[in-house]
């Protein structure tokens, strides 16, 4: 149980943190490339401003996953999909990207918080949700994603829940 107050805690803090450093953080490299759906030369390359990610999410939920670039650090996620037990589950999160390691510009740690409604078969359960996680954006318009989840289940009872979750996006200009 301390190592759970202890993680909760810790993400918190990356919570505060990034969201108060992340425009010092050199955030240099934009978001992946994107497939644009539009005319050859329509948009210039990071210029639109519609950055969306489709793709599979294995864990918590196990389904599909999408992301939303605001700008070159701040994205909106969401899921949906089949979470551990019974029923089906929508994650929404808004994320903070920063990019610590220099040698390795493509690897963008993020943290967040969002909510999660998840039910089926008479269960449900809502509440709010934190996110640490690392990406890995590929040359081609496509990233990888490894991400830890805190969920606090505030209905039906109070519950606190840690996952994991794996996944990977192709980015498209919409």
């Amino acid at each position: 149980m301390y190592w759970r107050k202890l993680f909760l805690l810790g993400s918190i803090l990356l919570c505060v943190t990034l969201g108060n450093s992340s425009s010092a953080a050199g955030l240099k490299k934009s978001p992946p490339q994107r497939v644009s759906l539009e005319a050859e030369g329509k948009h210039q390359s990071g210029q639109d401003s519609r950055r969306w990610g489709l793709g599979l999410i294995l864990g918590e939920p196990t389904g599909v996953n999408a992301k939303y670039w605001r700008n070159n650090s701040h994205a909106y996620n969401f899921s949906l999909g089949v979470p551990f037990g019974t029923g089906v589950g929508i994650f929404a999160d808004y994320l903070i990207h920063i990019r610590p390691f220099k040698e390795i510009p493509e690897a963008p740690v993020y943290a967040g918080a969002g909510v999660f409604f998840q039910g089926g078969a008479g269960d449900f359960l809502s509440g709010v949700r934190g996110v640490f996680g690392i990406a890995y954006e590929f040359d081609e318009p496509f990233d990888v994603f490894f991400e830890l989840s805190t969920k606090l289940a505030l209905l039906p009872e109070l519950d606190f829940i840690m996952r994991a979750s794996l996944g990977g996006r192709i980015y498209f200009d919409w």
